[in-house]
């Protein structure tokens, strides 16, 4: 692009920029004084502080995940003082609501506490079935009880994904005070799809461009910024079905939310892997902690060593961009099992794994009978393909 152009949209962003050199770090310092959050499957936010009270507020379970409507009250609000080693749900103090807010009384004054909020949500497999009914974590926040450090009008915001089809994502963002920006953006990529600087791109290239390939990136612009709901769906072929994306949304150079998510339709093959991986990852983390120490180098090593050096691309590509490390075993099974089958079953069929006991097939046949049967139900139950 010439840098002499002057579209109409990213003149307006470069007018404002004096003004975000103020804002930014106001908006930064406000966030920081009304909450902290961690990730879940939703986002939790403080609506208001007393000195001996806390009040927020959360997003229902969207897209993959929904209300098991098995209890009288769906939600669990777990607080415990900041910094303490107890565990939060089990050391702390729990209460329940069938609501999407509540007020946490008779708190310490002048403290921090942390504070979680779970949903006894059920999740939906790659078959389209709802299953696994447990207390899932919506989201955690930090907020202090000194009355005065809290900002008149606490600043909430919250990406989230309240719909999916096989080839399009509904995203809903928000912010408390949208007025601040120019404009918003929604950007996505598959999340094995290695990006130098993701985040980085989404957040500075000018307003108004549009970036598609086939490797399934993108982003969307709404100017003037307002709350809104996008429809992901690429103009040329949409999305993949059952792939997992990631998704950043931005309000100028502020991120507003982050999250990831799955499309539906067919995973090509009713692979009990899949099914592993997307409802049982305690299972899987089992799994991966099982093979540490079998061979003499790390798994990834021995993977590329083996069959495929070009993995070290996908890891080295990685390490610009994300958290995710190959290095880690059950980082890596994912992306095996997610995005090269081929590899993972060529690998899965070593005679010197399965003697050990240690193909994934095994591994469920030795050590969780039961789960390996019920597996194997489900599989011969669907329809195929």
């Amino acid at each position: 692009m010439n840098p002499s152009s002057t579209h109409p949209s990213q003149q307006r962003l470069q007018n404002q920029l004096f003004q975000c050199t103020i804002l930014i770090p106001l908006i930064m310092a406000l966030t920081m004084l009304s909450m902290t959050a961690q990730a879940g499957i939703g986002s939790v936010w403080v609506t208001g502080v007393t000195d001996d009270s806390i009040s927020l507020s959360w997003t229902p379970p969207s897209g993959d995940y929904r209300l098991s409507n098995d209890l009288a009250n769906d939600y669990m609000i777990c607080h415990e003082v900041g910094g303490t080693w107890a565990t939060i749900c089990g050391g702390g103090t729990v209460n329940y609501t069938s609501a999407t807010s509540f007020t946490i009384t008779g708190l310490a004054a002048s403290t921090e506490y942390k504070i979680r909020v779970k949903c006894h949500c059920e999740h939906r497999n790659i078959f389209g079935n709802w299953k696994n009914p447990k207390w899932r974590t919506i989201g955690t926040v930090y907020a202090n009880t000194d009355a005065s450090s809290t900002v008149p009008d606490p600043i909430s915001s919250y990406l989230i994904t309240p719909g999916v089809t096989a080839t399009t994502i509904d995203v809903e963002m928000d912010h408390t005070h949208m007025m601040w920006f120019s404009g918003t953006r929604i950007c996505y990529k598959k999340r094995w799809n290695p990006v130098f600087d993701f985040a980085g791109k989404c957040q500075s290239d000018p307003f108004g461009n549009w970036l598609y390939s086939d490797k399934n990136i993108g982003w969307i612009d709404d100017l003037p910024a307002s709350p809104a709901l996008f429809t992901i769906n690429p103009p040329t072929a949409g999305l993949k079905p059952c792939t997992q994306y990631k998704i950043v949304g931005f309000g100028d150079f502020i991120q507003i939310g982050e999250t990831i998510v799955r499309t539906s339709g067919s995973c090509g093959f009713h692979n009990k892997s899949m099914l592993v991986l997307f409802d049982h990852a305690d299972v899987l983390l089992a799994y991966a902690h099982a093979l540490s120490g079998f061979y003499r180098q790390p798994l990834l090593d021995q993977l590329a060593s083996t069959y495929d050096g070009h993995i070290y691309e996908l890891q080295q590509a990685l390490a610009h961009d994300t958290t995710e490390n190959l290095q880690d075993n059950a980082t890596l099974l994912a992306y095996l099992i997610e995005e090269n089958q081929d590899l993972f079953e060529l690998w899965q069929q070593d005679q010197r794994l399965r003697m050990a006991g240690l193909s994934l097939e095994t591994y469920l046949q030795n050590h969780h009978p039961k789960l390996n049967r019920s597996l194997d139900e489900e599989i011969m139950t669907q329809p195929r393909r």
